[in-house]
């Protein structure tokens, strides 16, 4: 889906939303702690690192706002063109990421909670995401931590949804696992 305006962003958000929580609900709930191999995470790892991701971006983009708030960073009334995080990304096509330390899945919380948390860290994205039109978000930059990637606001944003979608294949290969295994019924087609 391309995501060219702020709206877009909502849309794209709750597109990969959707995916993860489809794809997660076809696992059954008594494999949603297993890992499918050693170095592999769970359905409910994936979840919990998601949750953390989000709430990262989250603390970032109102720091990011607040910065443009003291800098005096208002919109120039014009509409913002750079929301598509996929050209910052070029060099992260078809390469393994690990994560950091703190967004690594440590058993946070069982299946119950994890889908209040992933909830509760939406809600608190898509309430930042009003407040966007009201900065010059283009020039505020905050690069990814790790890689280095320089995300202008909405960017972050779309970032969430590009991650979240690494995460559905995840929860596709997850799925297919245990189809193999026996251990479930094969996934639906996809109706796409």
């Amino acid at each position: 889906m391309p995501v060219h305006t702020l709206e877009d962003l909502q849309s794209y958000l709750d597109q990969s939303r959707r995916k993860v929580l489809r794809l997660a609900v076809q696992v059954p709930r008594p494999l949603w702690h297993q890992r499918p191999a050693p170095d592999r995470w769970s359905v409910l790892d994936n979840l919990e690192h998601l949750v953390l991701t989000e709430r990262f971006c989250g603390d970032l983009l109102e720091r990011m706002l607040e910065r443009a708030r003291r800098e005096g960073r208002m919109s120039r009334g014009l509409p913002v063109q750079w929301v598509d995080a996929r050209p910052v990304m070029l060099d992260a096509e078809g390469k393994t990421y690990s994560a950091p330390v703190w967004a690594e899945p440590r058993g946070r919380w069982h299946d119950e909670e994890v889908a209040e948390e992933l909830a509760a860290s939406r809600r608190r994205l898509e309430a930042i995401l009003p407040d966007l039109p009201r900065y010059d978000v283009e020039r505020v930059i905050e690069p990814h931590p790790l890689y280095g990637w320089p995300f202008n606001a909405a960017q972050w944003i779309h970032f969430v949804g590009l991650h979240e979608n690494v995460h559905a294949r995840q929860l596709e290969r997850i799925a297919r696992h245990w189809v193999q295994q026996g251990a479930m019924e094969p996934l639906p087609q996809d109706p796409r």
